[in-house]
């Protein structure tokens, strides 16, 4: 995660300059366009990744188990 901030702010510092007169209007869209992807990246997955992870752990705790021996902590009984 860190790289992709690390790249947001370079991408930004290089869509500013792209301000200059001398860059066309398609090389300053094309940055724009990666800069704001990248910052929707840093400020939205990882709010994206906890949420779904969180809604796993319920999911897993919330799902009966089937296996009635793994109930008591002892595995399966070799007495015949």
């Amino acid at each position: 995660m860190f790289v992709v901030e690390v790249g947001a702010v370079l991408t930004t510092i290089q869509t500013g300059m792209g301000t200059l007169p001398s860059t066309t209007l398609d090389s300053f869209g094309f940055g724009l366009q990666i800069t704001l992807w990248l910052w929707f990246t840093v400020l939205f997955l990882p709010t994206f990744a906890e949420a779904m992870a969180e809604g796993r752990g319920k999911a897993q705790a919330d799902t009966p188990c089937a296996n009635p021996e793994a109930e008591n902590g002892k595995g399966p009984s070799l007495a015949q």
